[in-house]
């Protein structure tokens, strides 16, 4: 049982030969430079849990950043115990912001400068002012700002009743200046990032391919078309759009997790996952260099795993999947050529446990382990210890991490995305200066040429297009769009421009490109 303060890995030791200073010198070298390139990144390494119903109520922050998992408990008024919060740390691991998805708390447990009221005008029910959370399940998160870590955006989603079926209409964000995490400020709130209509919550974040940028995906209501948004430094750019796999047409199915679904990205960004009792335990394949899903496998387990406790995460190796549901948690090896055969049950529900644990919503944690939550007044968390180890090997210890008496939680646990390792940020300088790069005649094909109406512009590689402009031969910009854009392929209308000799300029993330063509 793991202790209610912290959870005490097994302690190692190793026994070292004796070595010359020159060779020690070496050793010391390699150990700094091996220690620096597989430094964590700890931005995901508090999460702050529990109910509050009064002012004595008391919540949980639970502490990566130690040897030990170590708890700790404060004092508040407002709870973060619905299945969407999110939190937010340095990158040494110190809590900067946290969020119920009606506001925003600073690590002194204050809400921030213009951080209060985030769905007022959304929140249909009322949640926010009377229950302290939003209700929309998995439907809100933190992500970084590529290459300035003076900002953070809290993106989510709003929450809309049509006809008794509850829907989301806008992505939103709002965007944080952290330059003083003592007093973080609201610089820009409830900003529309798109306009469409969204299942309600399951919105995942995964990193790019080049571990700077942010992948945040989301599904259409009523639809199998994903809608993938790449976070650059030049901000949100319009959705990669996947259309694949199972439609989740559900009408009558709204109950806790019915129609939304759990699930999220594996660590290495190759896989997503999601999962709900109607339409099972699908897995995706994810190019987080272009943002496309692809359909790969639809698993559906016991017919009474059902009721919406379902939950997915995926461990550390990227290899596991585990989902828990209700009252089992299965494993499935993602490396396997068809995942449901290597399905194993690993743990049952033991019914004698107080009040209602079940196996609900899970995340892959800062220590490696994934940690599960039950549902409605819980004492603690299920753990998987060893999530990639294989079958019964992973250890699943059912209420492993207990709360002390007076904390009471409900049903979430923060979704935050998988850090991993640091960053390297350097490729935020190159990425600023890379437009001087003069791409190829093979980098980059822009064609017909001559052409009457379009011009259809491929690129060798798949990057964020930023900038197109058309010049006549007197030097004057006739044509100029942003479309900040992740694509190889884009066309350009031109029946605006007159015909005549022009000059296209393509600015991208790779380099920028000029070419002469002609318009009839």
């Amino acid at each position: 049982m793991i202790n209610n303060l912290n959870i005490q890995d097994r302690q190692k030791s190793s026994a070292y030969p004796f070595f010359d200073c020159t060779f020690m010198r070496v050793i010391i070298i390699l150990i700094f430079l091996t220690s620096n390139i597989s430094a964590q990144d700890k931005r995901g390494n508090v999460w702050v849990l529990g109910l509050a119903r009064t002012d004595t109520s008391q919540l949980v922050t639970l502490d990566f950043n130690a040897d030990s998992l170590q708890l700790n408990t404060f004092r508040s008024d407002h709870s973060m115990a619905d299945p969407s919060i999110t939190t937010y740390c340095d990158k040494n691991g110190e809590l900067v912001l946290y969020s119920n998805g009606c506001e925003i708390f600073n690590k002194h447990h204050q809400v921030i400068q213009n951080g209060h009221d985030l769905i007022s005008e959304f929140d249909l029910f009322g949640s926010c002012e009377t229950r302290g959370y939003s209700g929309n399940t998995l439907g809100v998160l933190f992500a970084a700002n590529p290459c300035d870590s003076t900002k953070v955006h809290l993106v989510y989603l709003d929450l809309h009743n049509e006809s008794f079926e509850l829907l989301s209409k806008n992505l939103l964000r709002t965007t944080v200046d952290i330059s003083n995490p003592d007093d973080p400020v609201v610089i820009e709130k409830n900003v529309v990032i798109s306009e469409t209509i969204y299942e309600k919550g399951a919105l995942f974040i995964t990193r790019h391919k080049n571990g700077i940028d942010w992948w945040i995906s989301l599904l259409e209501l009523k639809s199998n078309c994903y809608n993938s948004f790449l976070l650059s430094q030049d901000g949100f750019s319009e959705p990669v759009r996947s259309c694949t796999g199972p439609i989740w047409v559900h009408p009558s199915q709204q109950s806790l997790g019915g129609g939304v679904g759990a699930g999220g990205f594996s660590p290495d960004g190759s896989t997503y996952v999601r999962f709900n009792f109607t339409f099972g335990l699908n897995v995706y394949d994810f190019d987080n260099t272009t943002g496309v899903l692809t359909h790969r496998e639809q698993i559906f387990l016991e017919e009474d795993d059902f009721l919406g406790y379902v939950g997915a995460a995926i461990s550390s190796n990227s290899r596991f999947l585990y989902a828990s549901a209700k009252y089992r948690l299965y494993q499935f090896d993602l490396h396997a050529d068809t995942i449901a055969n290597s399905g194993v049950i690993v743990d049952t529900l033991d019914f004698s446990l107080a009040n209602s644990q079940l196996f609900f919503l899970s995340n892959l944690a800062p220590d490696g382990k994934i940690y599960i939550v039950g549902f409605n007044s819980l004492t603690g968390l299920h753990v998987v210890h060893h999530p990639n180890k294989k079958g019964l090997a992973c250890d699943v210890e059912q209420l492993g991490l207990r709360f002390p008496d007076g904390i009471v939680h409900l049903a979430g646990l923060p979704n935050n995305p998988w850090y991993g390792e640091l960053p390297n940020t350097t490729l935020c300088d190159s990425m600023v200066s890379v437009t001087d790069v003069i791409l190829e005649e093979n980098d980059i094909k822009i064609y017909p040429n001559p052409t009457t109406d379009k011009l259809t512009i491929e690129l060798e590689q798949t990057t964020l297009i930023d900038e197109i402009s058309v010049t006549d031969l007197t030097g004057r910009k006739v044509f100029t769009t942003q479309p900040v854009i992740y694509s190889k392929l884009y066309d350009l209308e031109l029946s605006a421009i007159q015909p005549g000799i022009h000059f296209i300029e393509v600015i991208t993330k790779i380099g920028k490109y000029q070419r002469k063509f002609i318009k009839l």
